[in-house]
């Protein structure tokens, strides 16, 4: 269900899906696929599916909600984004890119070195086999960034945020009680997972979902003083 909309927030890789096999459905998970590949360039982000659709579904219920009530509100919140805001986005994308399109030429060099160190007797044949299927499972995956970052730099780039968009999505629907691939494809671009966090010595997790249109959305919860003035002022 949620193929393709997770990724990394410290490497921006894709996170794969994973089945417990032997244990109950509940323990399936998501994982970095730079950890998963042990390419050694990532931590584990590890998040149960089970956690992550009920976080999803409770935050998509609580949008819903918001907007309904405060769509005026909500328009205004969303335009004033600053100009600076999405700059500092754009940066870090192209950042991101140049990173990982120095470290795709780093390894092309490394490659050719542990390929003369092979030939002339410096490297074992089974240490340069090692070092090459490692060496190239990083560069896949960086190569699938690359594409991905050159995709969404393109788009952020050419494509004003819909507001008006999002707003017949939400417009579709007065709850949700269930969630579909449809209802996640038209609500969600992405979902961005860190790093869990254990230093409290409880274990928390950020998870940002970011919206067709309008990005991340922070939403107050609603109390009954907001609904008493949003009724006078309606």
């Amino acid at each position: 269900m949620f193929s393709g909309l997770l990724c990394c927030a410290d490497c921006g890789a894709k996170l794969y899906y994973c089945t417990a096999n032997g244990f109950e459905e509940r323990q399936n998970h998501f994982v970095c696929s730079n950890y998963k590949s042990n390419t050694g360039t990532c931590s584990v982000h590890f998040i149960r599916e089970v956690v992550l659709y009920a976080l999803v579904l409770e935050h998509i219920r609580g949008v819903i909600r918001y907007v309904r009530q405060f769509e005026k509100v909500f328009v205004r919140q969303v335009s004033r984004k600053s100009a600076e805001e999405q700059k500092a986005a754009l940066a870090g994308k192209r950042k991101a890119l140049q990173k990982a399109q120095e470290r795709t030429e780093a390894i092309d060099r490394l490659f050719k070195r542990i390929y003369e160190d092979s030939t002339t007797g410096q490297l074992s044949e089974e240490r340069y086999e090692k070092l090459s299927a490692d060496y190239e499972a990083e560069q896949k995956d960086l190569q699938g960034r690359i594409a991905d970052l050159q995709t969404e730099l393109t788009e952020e780039e050419q494509q004003a945020e819909d507001t008006g968009q999002f707003l017949a999505t939400v417009r579709k629907y007065t709850d949700i009680q269930e969630l579909t691939p449809t209802i996640l494809n038209e609500f969600i671009s992405k979902i961005i997972i860190h790093a869990p966090d254990k230093s409290s010595g409880k274990r928390k997790q950020k998870v940002e979902i970011v919206y067709n249109g309008v990005g991340i959305l922070n939403i107050p919860e609603l109390t009954d003083e907001m609904l008493r003035r949003n009724r006078e002022t309606a």
